[in-house]
Formats: C-alpha cells, sequence, structure tokens
C-alpha cells in the first residue's frame, strides 16, 4: 500500500442522488503501521450536510467532480486552506496497531501516508444499512454464503427482526450470556471457514465486472519482482464510472 488520498464512494452521485451516504466503513490492520507508513483520515466530516457544502466549494473553485467509482483526492485541490479554516480539520495521520480496527463513515476522506517504505497488509470491510424494508442493502452483496444464524442472517439483510426464530434467538443471545458467547462462536467458525473460498470468488468477480478498472487487476499486473506495487497511475476520479 503507497501513498493516496480518496473518498470511496462517488460524490456526484451523492450530491445528485443521495447514493452512498448510509454506509460505514473500515479497516483491519494485518501488519502493524508506523509514522512513515500509516492511516490519515480528515476528521470531523462525518456529516451528509458539511459534504455537500464542501462539494459547493470545490464546484465554485472549478474543480470538477468526477463520475468515478470513487473520488481521488489531490493536495491544495480538492481540500485547500478554505476547507480547512471553514470546517476547523485537516489531514491527520494514525497509527494502527495488529489487529486494530478503524470504523468511519463512507463520507470521511481518508488514505495513507506515503511513498509507502514497506508492505502493509490490511483488510478494508464495509458496513452497509438495511433501508426500511428490512431486506433491502445501500450496496448489493457481492457473493452470497449461508448463515445458519437468523440473528447473524437479519444483520445482513437477509430475515427481518419480526421474525418470530430472529426475535427468539435474540432474546437468548442478550438475556444468556452462556449461549450467546456460543451461538458467536459458532457463528465465527462458520464464518472463518468459509472465508477463504468466497474472497477467491470475490475477486474473480471483480476482475471480470471492471476490467481494466479493476484492483486486482491492476495490482496483478503492476506488482514487481520485489512484490512492491508503484505508485498507482489510473485516475480514481474519472468520468466513465
Amino acid at each position: 500500500m503507497t501513498g493516496f488520498m480518496h473518498i470511496d464512494v462517488n460524490l456526484y452521485r451523492v450530491y445528485n442522488e443521495n447514493i452512498g451516504v448510509d454506509t460505514i466503513q473500515g479497516s483491519l490492520t494485518i501488519t502493524g503501521e508506523d509514522n512513515k507508513n500509516c492511516t490519515r483520515i480528515i476528521p470531523k466530516i462525518n456529516d451528509t450536510s458539511k459534504t455537500l457544502e464542501w462539494i459547493e466549494m470545490m464546484t465554485k473553485r472549478g474543480v470538477k467532480i468526477g463520475k468515478g467509482f470513487i473520488t481521488g483526492m489531490k493536495p491544495d485541490i480538492h481540500w485547500t486552506v478554505a476547507e480547512v479554516k471553514v470546517f476547523d480539520t485537516n489531514w491527520t495521520d494514525i497509527v494502527y496497531q495488529d489487529l486494530q480496527v478503524r470504523v468511519t463513515h463512507s463520507l470521511i476522506p481518508h488514505g495513507s501516508n506515503g511513498p509507502a517504505t514497506r508492505e502493509r497488509i490490511t483488510i478494508l470491510p464495509w458496513l452497509c444499512g438495511i433501508q426500511e424494508d428490512h431486506e433491502t442493502l445501500e450496496m448489493a452483496k457481492g457473493v452470497h454464503y449461508n448463515l445458519s444464524n437468523p440473528v447473524a442472517a437479519t444483520l445482513v439483510g437477509r430475515a427481518k427482526w419480526s421474525c418470530g426464530s430472529v426475535a427468539t434467538e435474540a432474546h437468548k443471545i442478550i438475556t444468556d450470556n452462556k449461549y450467546g458467547r456460543e451461538a458467536c462462536k459458532v457463528q465465527e467458525d462458520e464464518v472463518v471457514a468459509i472465508f477463504a473460498p468466497k474472497f477467491r470468488e470475490m475477486i474473480a468477480l471483480e476482475r471480470h465486472i471492471f476490467g481494466k478498472n479493476s484492483f486486482f487487476n491492476v495490482m496483478y499486473d503492476t506488482r514487481t519482482a520485489d512484490g512492491i506495487r508503484p505508485e498507482p497511475t489510473m485516475d480514481e476520479g474519472n468520468d466513465k464510472g
């Protein structure tokens, strides 16, 4: 992972369609960070109204809001002294240790300081909001796998909280600590067992669907003999989304 700054949503659709505002994202640090290789975010921009105000500020000074899958950010173009003054916040480096987790709103700009001096391994999970019908996710799931626990199924939109078996299971988990721990352990073991094959399935789908814009295609095509990828050249904020 090398230096970058971006937002993992399409700001054009955020502004015009309110798409991408009901998600939470994060990162699970596998290899600990240090001052030269760490996460950076702009804190306190976790309100949709602030994001809309920021988009208007950029538009007024002539910054084009791309329609790509994500929005790349460049220093002194997308976040300037004007934004620092208005929102009273700026890029902040945060060093995460092994197995620490970042949980932030999808509209918070984030990235990594750089250039990187070593390779880091990070898992980037997304937590998507379930809509009012209790079934529809903000973003469709990539791959399917069965969840034996009804509460676990409900948390990802596969069942409704009003279902009798869900209510019964939730009551047992909340009122019986031993049962709750055992239920969580069973579900954890199932997820661990299924994760690797489903992750490989997800990689194959992502490479097929996104083609030359695929993260994994770019990663595999640009990795050097020493295992380090060079700085990316593709425009993250292009108009081809």
